[in-house]
């Protein structure tokens, strides 16, 4: 978090998730993690530039702990060994450290990020905060559920865990599933209204979720999307 001693001014929540780089992984081991010491040596530049304009910067660092990362890893605490010393370093910052649950699983060998199954994204979600508590001993604070997907049900195991924060909904944000070509995704994508005041009381009416688009809606619009 970033904030300022000398005039009020809101707070800036910045978090990154500590993830494989890729989002279909064809390599495992130290070689599919090349871009998590690079973020976090970005980030102390950025912890360090802050502070010399007056800033106390404390970053916000999303962890997966899911079964793809059992799987594929053999342990889901993989990273946490792995970048051991990276997050000792951000702790004595003052850092915190949240679950990143995905929802990925194999589906006649290949990964499928599914959402469609409660049973599955409880089951991710249950290892990822077993996961976490083993190692850092208590309850997160925060939580960032993967691909920007998260449902009521998800909202609702998050405050019955004691779970204080959920980063996953950005008002305002549209999800396009157009941007998942090359990927598979099963399940509903919510839209999240844009934070505005609501009219005499009467809250913002929320949209009802979308299905991911087809192969027909593709080439009704000409274009594959890419996530930014």
């Amino acid at each position: 978090m970033i904030g300022s001693r000398r005039r009020r001014r809101p707070p800036i929540v910045v978090e990154i998730d500590v993830e494989n780089d890729e989002y279909v992984p064809r390599v495992w081991g130290k070689s599919a993690w090349q871009g998590v010491p690079l973020a976090f040596a970005t980030m102390e530049a950025a912890r360090a530039a802050l502070a010399a304009e007056g800033h106390h910067a404390r970053f916000a660092w999303g962890l997966r702990l899911d079964p793809q990362i059992a799987l594929g890893e053999g342990r889901p605490d993989y990273m946490l060994n792995q970048f051991d010393r990276q997050i000792a370093d951000a702790q004595r910052h003052g850092d915190s450290f949240g679950p990143h649950p995905h929802w990925f699983r194999l589906a006649e060998g290949a990964w499928v990020e599914d959402a469609s199954e409660a049973a599955w994204v409880a089951h991710c979600i249950d290892m990822s905060l077993a996961t976490y508590r083993n190692a850092f001993g208590k309850t997160p604070g925060w939580i960032h559920f993967g691909e920007s997907w998260m449902d009521q049900t998800c909202f609702n195991r998050a405050l019955e865990e004691g779970i204080q924060l959920i980063l996953t909904p950005e008002p305002g944000m549209k999800i396009d599933p157009e941007y998942l070509s090359g990927r598979q995704f099963r399940g509903r994508y919510p839209d999240y209204p844009s934070h505005a005041p609501a009219v005499l009381g009467k809250p913002p009416e929320i949209p009802a979720p979308r299905p991911p688009a087809t192969d027909d809606h593709r080439a009704a619009h000409g274009r594959a999307g890419a996530h930014p």
